[in-house]
């Protein structure tokens, strides 16, 4: 699969995305704490056993589970694609308005921020 991005709105509370990521179907859900004023993520399978859990804080421009030992997890990695330098936790307009999650194949590497945007509509899951 090539890579995708995936849409998030800048919403407090959860969002369910089902998707397929280089062939392996998972839920990922992403919500926003008011309270530590961050994103979080947890990563399932559709059966509802657990890939990521404990509310994994996302990070900028950092893999998302980069250090998972599960080899249920797709084989790319999840990044949060923002104009923020140095890597850093993301706050509520960092996701939907100015930046987005973006799913990296194996091959593939994700776009730098400045050119983030120039990924086609057509890449978009959710």
């Amino acid at each position: 699969m090539p890579s995708a991005i995936i849409d998030i709105e800048n919403i407090v509370g959860a969002q369910v995305f089902d998707i397929t990521l280089d062939g392996i179907d998972i839920v990922l859900e992403v919500y926003y704490s008011e309270r530590s004023n961050s994103w979080y993520l947890n990563i399932r399978e559709p059966n509802t056993n657990d890939l990521i859990q404990g509310a994994t804080r996302i990070t900028a421009n950092y893999p998302i589970y980069f250090q998972a030992d599960e080899p249920r997890l797709p084989a790319g990695q999840i990044i949060a694609v923002t104009g923020s330098e140095p890597p850093s936790a993301i706050r509520l307009r960092d996701l939907g308005d100015t930046g987005f999650l973006y799913y990296a194949s194996p091959d593939d590497n994700p776009p730098p921020p400045s050119t983030a945007y120039a990924i086609s509509a057509s890449e978009v899951v959710a």
